[in-house]
């Protein structure tokens, strides 16, 4: 091929580059041997940069293909709660107390006065202050419960005594020091969670009217000073990094008493309550 002259083998591409312009002189490039174009610093004075197509994509084109949209795609991921906050807490349901009995020897052993209250179903309300570790929380709260009196059975010795208590109530305040342990369920908003406390209950109870023949007695009422504790088992939602949903079941009550010539049995109560909590702190 060396053979041909300088002009000659420059000829096809001049004619190319005059008469088709530069989609012609690229196909001469595949077509003719390299001699034929000239040297390889020639070429690369003759060729002709094509420039090679783009394709833009939207700003938040990388962001919509890593997130799957569209009809019928849904996304709920966990949440990241925000740890080691001060938080408060409020929740409100109802309650079912327990009987209570209670027996009061001050007349002998012969003659036992005894007693047995049941109460209504009631309204409780909790309120609280607590503090977040991770999967341990702390809280202080108050609790208050009001109910009314069902029944209000009395007996002395062997002979029962009728009593009327159409309009008796109970109220229960309580301050307890709470620990709680958060058990998260992987890749969902759930909190499942288990805590106890205990603390001080003041109870006040209306008056007991009896009947004595012809005579009328007040009895039992009165305030009192008790030990308290609660004990719960929950199901948190985390709507937010900041905000909890929660359902409970609560067992609150105080110890048997025994006090002088009077024993009581244990105060129990069983509750269901739905609340909130919410994050103090910073994000």
């Amino acid at each position: 091929m060396d053979a041909f002259p300088r002009a000659v083998r420059f000829v096809p591409v001049r004619f190319l580059r005059r008469r088709t312009g530069p989609a012609g002189l690229l196909a001469a490039t595949a077509l003719f041997p390299t001699s034929f174009l000239g040297t390889s610093a020639e070429a690369e004075s003759n060729a002709v940069a094509v420039p090679a197509p783009s394709i833009e994509l939207p700003a938040n084109a990388a962001e919509s293909s890593a997130t799957p949209s569209g009809p019928g795609i849904q996304a709920d991921a966990p949440q990241t709660r925000t740890t080691g906050n001060f938080y408060t807490t409020s929740s409100f349901g109802a309650y079912w107390p327990q009987p209570v009995d209670s027996t009061d020897t001050r007349l002998g052993p012969a003659l036992p006065i005894r007693r047995q209250l049941q109460g209504n179903p009631g309204f409780a309300a909790d309120l609280g202050l607590g503090y977040d570790f991770g999967r341990w929380r702390t809280e202080v709260s108050w609790v208050r419960r009001r109910g009314t009196l069902a029944s209000s059975q009395w007996q002395v010795g062997s002979f029962p005594l009728p009593s009327a208590d159409e309009h008796g109530w109970v109220i229960s305040n309580s301050l307890f020091a709470s620990l709680y342990l958060d058990l998260p369920v992987p890749d969902t908003r759930l909190v499942p969670y288990l805590g106890g406390g205990i603390g001080a209950t003041v109870l006040r109870t209306s008056s007991t009217t009896l009947q004595l023949g012809p005579n009328e007695l007040q009895g039992g009422g009165g305030r009192n000073t008790l030990l308290g504790y609660q004990a719960k088992a929950g199901l948190a939602y985390r709507s937010s990094p900041r905000t909890d949903l929660f359902a409970e079941a609560v067992l609150q009550g105080s110890p048997a008493r025994s006090q002088g010539t009077l024993q009581r049995s244990a105060l129990t109560s069983w509750g269901l309550r739905l609340g909130l909590r919410m994050r103090l702190g910073r994000s």
